[in-house]
């Protein structure tokens, strides 16, 4: 009993260090331009099943995912699998955070995001805070195109009386 309870761990630490070791080897740039399609996904603890293209992939603790000039930050992640791609990931935290510095400068936190890696898109829930350039928004959720620059904020249910706050610096 003993030795099946060492090789069960010595399986399990072993798929993890290979499981982290895939994800971060896949997506560092070999080259000293920044890829924009390649995403490093990072946290103190990871499980995933590496055999199975539809599985989702867990993250816990300080987890980090960087895509370009985007980074998401928050306690833990769940990245979506189709066919082998990351299609989402979901992000959830005290708060969550987003920052994105290309073109422009863009920082949000809420607590859950949900980014869509196909879309380019990521939804903002719960408390959100989202500034860009000298404009502030505030609400319970927002929509932000990562490659427009644009967003869509509104309530996830109009009879609840959540408002929108925009605070826009004139001076642009």
């Amino acid at each position: 009993m003993q030795i099946q309870k060492s090789n069960y761990w010595f399986r399990l630490v072993l798929s993890l260090f290979v499981t982290v070791l895939v994800v971060t080897s896949h997506a560092i740039p070999a080259q000293a331009d920044v890829d924009e399609t390649q995403i490093r996904l990072a946290g103190n603890s990871a499980q995933a099943n590496l055999e199975d293209p539809e599985s989702d992939w867990s993250f816990d603790g300080d987890v980090q995912l960087e895509r370009g000039s985007l980074t998401l930050t928050a306690d833990r992640m769940t990245a979506k699998r189709s066919k082998g791609d990351i299609v989402e990931v979901i992000a959830e935290g005290e708060p969550a955070q987003f920052t994105q510095t290309e073109p422009n400068l863009v920082t949000a936190s809420s607590s859950s995001m949900t980014y869509s890696v196909t879309d380019e898109t990521i939804v903002l829930s719960g408390e959100v805070i989202l500034l860009q350039g000298g404009n502030e928004t505030r609400g319970e959720r927002i929509e932000y195109d990562v490659s427009s620059g644009e967003l869509i904020a509104g309530s996830t249910n109009p009879a609840d009386g959540q408002q929108i706050e925009f605070v826009l610096d004139d001076e642009e």
